[in-house]
Formats: C-alpha cells, structure tokens, sequence
C-alpha cells in the first residue's frame, strides 16, 4: 500500500476522532446526568494494584471470561478478567476501546486495563451491575433519553469496527444508564459492520431502541452522523446506499486504519508480537523478555517484556531444551529473576505461551 493512501486514511480516522470528541460529550450530556464511574481513575489504579483473592469462571461468554474478586487497603471490589488471545477475538481491544470511549469523553464502557492473572496476560474491566436488553423487560421512564445513549452506542460501535453488538452486550443500570460490555471482537476489517445507524424496527434493534418488533415498520433515525461522515466521505440518507458505501470503505481499509493507529497511539499494540518473532533462518519462533518467576515444579519461566508494557509469556522447558549462557552451554541455574533471557521455541494456541527448544541467557537486565 502506497504511503499516500495510508496519510489519506489516518488523516481521517484523526478527523472523525476530532469531531466525534466535539461532537459526542454534547449529546451524551443530553442523555445522561453525570459520569458512571467518575472515580474512574481511582477505579483504574484499584484494578491495576489489588490483590486477586478469588476467581470464578463466568458460565456466559464464548471467550471464558472470570470473575474475580480484587482486594486493596480494606476495599473490595469485583472485575471481570478475559484472556482471550486470537486474531478475531482479543483482550486487549477490550482496553483499546475503553481507551477510546475515554478519550471521547463517551463514558459508556466500564473501566478496563491491562493486567495478568495467575501468570496470565489479559484484562480486568470493573463487574457492574444491571439488566442486560436481553433479560430487560420494564419501559423506560424517559425513552428519548434512552434512544440518544442507543444513538451514541451505535455511532462508537461504528467507529470499533463492532461486529457483536447483541443484546447480551448492552446493559441497562438500576437508573437507566446505558453500559457497553465486551468489545473483544472489534477493530475488524474483514466484513461489513452488523451496526446499521438508520436500523430497521426489528429484532436486536427494535428492543434497543425501546420498541416492539414490527418489520413492516419504517426504519427509524438516530441523531448522530455516521463517522465517515465527519471523515470527509459523506454519506447519503437512503440505507441501501449507506450500507454500500460503508462496504466500500470497510474494503479500503478505514477500518483497519481505526484499529492500527488507535492501538499504536495507546501504546497497546499487540505485546506479544512486538517482541516474539520468527527467526527466519530455523523457523522457530522467537522472544525476548526479562525473568519475573521461575516455577521448576512446573518446569515454567515467567518473563515479562522489556522495557514497554507488562506483557508477559509462560517460558516451557523440557528435558531436551537447551540451556545456553551467553551462547556457551549451560543449566537452569543459570536463569535467575531479573536477567534477560531470548528464548526460541513454539507458540500453541495460547500465544503467550511458548515451549522452549533454547534457552539463552544474558547478563544485562
């Protein structure tokens, strides 16, 4: 791809962020009367530095969530940890969208971080409480209000690249408020977005939107432009030609351009692949990280990515893996928390597990 196209479709995921933070804060203040979490910072740290006390898988979810029960200076507190670690379904566009939703000043998305579990690298969001629309069966008091927050969901999904927003996704508050959950499957641009902002009155939508389900109905507006259209690429009212249109430019790659540059601006791009390579000469893969544990019961090493994130891999060693101290030949006592360690080896299923064929260790840390 050219370096000009790439300008084109930066500058204009730059141009939709900048006037999606002019845009959005206005209309969400109409819908909603003050933050959801406004210790979110609080809450952030909280999740980052608690002690994990308990953790129970939650019995929902395709991607094996856990709720865990955290612990700091006498608060206790609940989140909910993924560790899903696929192309298609990733925790960490959990944090990127959080991120986001932050950086918009939208306020939707629960607060979320980076963090490991049990040696596990993946995410902690804070556990809310509500309904989700699939079990909500009460009217809302003020449906407007509710249509502006459904309005504002759909333009952020829009601009994520969501592709699973289902009723069991979108939550109701004791009071309301709209929470948006589990955004591992965004950032995609490998088919058209399911999110249609002028939506028909049926299914997912329909009970959204706070309406019975009536195909015959027209479709019903929101109040929000589309994202491309404040990218520079306007789009016209009728849906048959939005949803082409949106197909056009998922094709070209806006999308992509969404997921890579957000996630690099955050300094959240994929850890593991920032370290873990291929070495092109044995085939193996290859990483390079600083010792955090050693667990020779379990024949495991923990390290943990230099110097950027907290990214961190499970190092396996067997029997026939090779112990080298600066290239010479050595044993695991050499390894010890703190030095540097390039491992080389294979990936499973899980990618931030690694079983070793060498091992070699350095001195510097």
């Amino acid at each position: 791809m050219r370096r000009s196209s790439h300008h084109h479709r930066l500058s204009a995921f730059i141009s939709a962020c900048t006037a999606l933070a002019l845009l959005l804060p206005a209309r969400a203040s109409t819908a909603q009367p003050g933050p959801l979490w406004p210790d979110r910072q609080e809450i952030e740290h909280f999740l980052k530095k608690a002690k994990v006390t308990e953790r129970k898988k939650i019995g929902t979810g395709v991607t094996h969530p856990e709720k865990v029960t955290l612990e700091l200076d006498g608060a206790v507190r609940h989140a909910v940890f993924k560790k899903i670690d696929e192309n298609s379904d990733n925790w960490r566009n959990e944090v990127a969208a959080y991120e986001l939703d932050k950086l918009l000043g939208i306020g939707m998305v629960p607060p979320t971080v980076e963090r490991s579990v049990g040696g596990r690298a993946g995410c902690l969001q804070l556990w809310v409480t509500g309904t989700t629309m699939e079990t909500h069966d009460t009217r809302f008091p003020d449906v407007e209000k509710w249509r502006d927050q459904v309005g504002v969901m759909w333009l952020f999904d829009d601009l994520i690249a969501n592709v699973d927003r289902h009723l069991n996704n979108a939550m109701a508050s004791p009071a309301y408020r709209l929470m948006l959950i589990d955004h591992s499957r965004s950032f995609r641009d490998g088919e058209p977005l399911r999110n249609d902002l002028n939506a028909k009155v049926e299914g997912t939508s329909a009970r959204l939107w706070g309406l019975d389900s009536d195909a015959k109905l027209e479709r019903f507006p929101t109040r929000h432009f589309s994202i491309y259209s404040v990218a520079g690429t306007p789009l016209q009212s009728r849906p048959g030609v939005l949803q082409r249109q949106r197909r056009s430019l998922m094709r070209r790659g806006i999308a992509s351009i969404l997921a890579v540059a957000l996630v690099l601006s955050l300094g959240l791009a994929a850890g593991l692949h920032a370290q873990a390579t291929k070495d092109e000469k044995t085939k193996l893969d290859r990483l390079e990280g600083t010792v955090l544990s050693i667990d020779k019961q379990k024949s495991e090493i923990t390290i943990k990515q230099r110097k950027t994130t907290n990214t961190q891999w499970t190092v396996v060693y067997t029997p026939d893996t090779k112990f080298t101290y600066i290239n010479a030949p050595a044993t695991l006592d050499k390894v010890t928390v703190g030095l540097r360690l390039i491992c080389e080896g294979s990936f499973g299923t899980e990618k931030s597990r690694m079983t070793a064929v060498r091992i070699d260790v350095r001195t510097d840390k």
